[in-house]
């Protein structure tokens, strides 16, 4: 059974997934959009557009890895416990 703190970490997960998910995909929309008639001023449109991505995918990454490393204490936790059972 899992904890309170994983199912709220995973829910982050799953949030930030989307989260860059709609950010890849208002990218691409821009990248169609603007293919051939992209002008300069365009370009601070693609930059915000850029930098909400890598935001993002940063905010995934972080929260992926929040979620292993709780994930990882949980076996730990598990481990000594079958060590302690097994000493008993």
């Amino acid at each position: 059974m899992e904890c309170e703190q994983c199912q709220r970490r995973q829910r982050m997960f799953l949030e930030a997934l989307i989260a860059a998910d709609q950010a890849e995909t208002h990218l691409r929309s821009y990248f169609l959009t603007h293919l051939k008639w992209a002008g300069v001023s365009d370009l601070d449109e693609y930059s915000a557009l850029r930098r909400q991505q890598e935001q993002a995918a940063d905010a995934l990454h972080r929260r992926y890895l929040d979620l292993v490393e709780h994930g990882k204490r949980h076996g730990s936790e598990a481990n000594r416990d079958s060590v302690e059972e097994m000493l008993a």
